[in-house]
């Protein structure tokens, strides 16, 4: 395998892993996900010589909380945007569509951006991962793999029955609109195969059109300076943990926790509060008061004009 080959796995395996963990969690498109469902397109032929070709198109609501097409359904699409670090957001949209053989055709489109995600032009990145799509042809089955570290996608990614698995080598991803409502764009570029770099196929009039869930926490939601602040401690926790901040005036508070595909995990508070100090403890449980997985949450103060965020860790 080539260099550029191994380094385009790599990153493929990087994305996948964004891609799957937001879907286990987030469960590709269930409540609170960022996009709930659009469409996706393109058209793609082998280079110089147009032996393989044809066309890719998928529209419908997102997948369900299992991670599998419903019986009779032929195509999902959604996707999620989360914080993957202080700075940076990821942004992933996925398409699934069933062949009448029994066979799955999916795509990706990835692009990792230092803040929110703006309209613009973002190049394919090999060196980074911050931008790529990918095409998956005659998969012969579409499920989740079993663990969720990055050697588990690895493994999961090489065992994976599929006629075809492109990622893109060049070409670029144009934002149109990104907003926690509507994400539209269009890509394009040469991808190659994982497997045969001999094989390259340029990726055509690709196109998305993806729409947004009601009240999401997504790249817009990141923490930001405001008015009044919030400090939460113990952080790490284990049980619980408080928030704590000052309103200058009475005003409607809602505060909530979150993981971070933005899925709301537990609601601390929703209604007016008065003008002094507050103090809002979460014990580390879902909305089913089930005990929460150890991991990193958002947790979000919200009043008019003006939200804070903080990132707590709940340690097993």
């Amino acid at each position: 395998m080539s260099t550029r080959i191994r380094r385009q796995t790599s990153t493929l395996c990087t994305i996948l892993f964004l891609l799957v963990a937001g879907a286990a969690i987030a469960q590709f498109g269930g409540p609170g996900a960022l996009y709930d469902g659009g469409r996706l397109s393109f058209s793609y032929a082998q280079m110089p010589f147009p032996f393989y070709r044809g066309s890719f198109a998928a529209e419908g609501p997102a997948l369900p909380a299992d991670g599998n097409l419903p019986p009779g359904a032929e195509a999902a699409v959604g996707g999620v945007t989360a914080p993957t670090s202080p700075d940076s957001v990821t942004t992933v949209i996925y398409a699934v569509r069933a062949n009448p053989a029994g066979t799955y055709d999916g795509s990706v489109i990835a692009v990792r951006t230092l803040g929110t995600l703006v309209p613009g032009n973002y190049p394919v990145d090999l060196t980074t991962g911050s931008a790529m799509f990918l095409f998956v042809d005659e998969a012969q089955q579409f499920s989740l793999p079993d663990t969720l570290t990055e050697d588990g996608i690895r493994q999961w990614l090489q065992d994976l029955a599929a006629e075809h698995i492109l990622a893109s080598v060049s070409g670029s991803i144009q934002v149109a609109e990104a907003s926690s409502d509507t994400l539209h764009g269009t890509f394009s570029g040469l991808t190659a195969d994982s497997s045969n770099p001999l094989l390259l196929v340029n990726v055509s009039s690709g196109r998305f059109a993806l729409s947004g869930l009601d009240d999401p926490v997504s790249a817009v939601d990141l923490p930001r300076r405001g008015t009044p602040s919030l400090a939460v401690a113990p952080n790490p926790f284990n049980p619980l943990t408080t928030a704590a901040f000052r309103l200058p005036t009475t005003q409607r508070i809602d505060a909530a926790v979150y993981d971070l595909t933005g899925r709301l995990v537990r609601v601390l508070h929703a209604g007016e509060l008065p003008a002094g100090e507050h103090r809002l403890t979460w014990h580390g449980c879902d909305r089913a008061d089930r005990r929460a997985p150890a991991g990193v949450y958002l947790m979000r103060v919200r009043g008019p004009g003006w939200q804070e965020c903080a990132k707590v860790a709940l340690v097993p």
